[in-house]
C-alpha cells in the first residue's frame, strides 16, 4: 500500500498544473484522478468510483506501446516522471476505471462482487475526466492508450474501437485508439459513434463541472 501511494503521489506531482506549490495544497490542480462520490441517506459522501488517466510526454507514449526487448517489463507503474506532463499532450493512458464494491458482501470464492449502484455515473466519469484533459476542437488528434486488468473494462475499450498493441508476456498487452479513426480499419457506424461520444466532451465540461 505504501510502495502505491508513493507511486500516485509521484504521478499527481508530475501530472499537476502548478508545480510550484505542493501537491497537497489546495490551488495545486491535480487532474489525473477524478473520484466519483454519491451522498448517501445521511448526508455523508460514500466514493463510488475512481478513473486515473496520465497525459503523456512523447517519452512516455513511446515508452509504453514499443518493444522494450531484452529491458525488462514496462506499464504505468514503472514509467519515469519525465514520462508525463502537465501540459497539453495528443496522447492520454487510461491507467485506472473502477466502481466500488458494495460493502458488507459475503461471496462465494467464484462469484466476483456486486458494485455500487452508480445509475450510470460510472460510465459517464470516464468520459468527464477524458474532458478535463482534452478539448477537440483544439487538439483534433488524439492517441488515448489503455492498460486494463480487468475482462471487462477490456470487452468495453475493444468494443469502442481500440487495438491490442502485442507486448512480452512480462509487460500485458495495452491497446489503441487513434483520433480521428482510420476510414480504412474502421465501418463508418464505428467511427460514427466515436464522433459523437467525442463532440459530447466540451458538453460535459460545461454541464458537470468537477468540485
Amino acid at each position: 500500500m505504501e510502495q502505491r501511494y508513493g507511486l500516485y503521489e509521484s504521478w499527481c506531482a508530475a501530472s499537476a498544473l502548478r508545480e510550484d506549490i505542493g501537491w497537497h495544497e489546495a490551488g495545486k490542480e491535480v487532474r489525473s484522478f477524478l473520484m466519483l462520490e454519491q451522498k448517501k441517506a445521511d448526508e455523508s459522501w460514500q466514493p463510488v468510483g475512481l478513473t486515473i488517466i496520465l497525459p503523456l510526454t512523447e517519452e512516455g507514449g513511446q515508452y509504453l506501446t514499443t518493444n522494450p526487448g531484452t529491458s525488462g517489463k514496462r506499464n504505468a507503474s514503472r514509467m519515469l516522471p519525465s514520462m508525463i506532463t502537465r501540459r497539453s499532450t495528443s496522447c492520454l493512458l487510461l491507467d485506472t476505471w473502477i466502481i466500488a464494491p458494495k460493502p458488507d458482501q459475503t461471496l462465494a470464492s467464484n462469484r466476483k462482487p456486486a458494485r455500487i449502484e452508480h445509475h450510470g455515473f460510472g460510465k459517464l466519469m470516464v468520459l468527464r475526466h477524458l474532458a478535463e484533459l482534452w478539448d477537440p476542437t483544439v487538439l483534433q488528434e488524439m492517441i488515448i492508450l489503455a492498460e486494463p486488468d480487468n475482462p471487462q473494462i477490456e470487452r468495453i475499450i475493444q468494443q469502442l474501437g481500440f487495438r491490442r498493441i502485442k507486448r512480452p508476456g512480462v509487460c500485458g498487452d495495452i491497446f489503441e485508439l487513434t483520433y480521428p479513426l482510420n476510414r480504412y480499419r474502421y465501418p463508418s457506424d464505428q467511427r460514427q459513434q466515436i464522433d459523437q461520444i467525442v463532440s459530447r466532451l466540451r458538453d460535459l465540461k460545461q454541464k458537470w463541472p468537477i468540485t
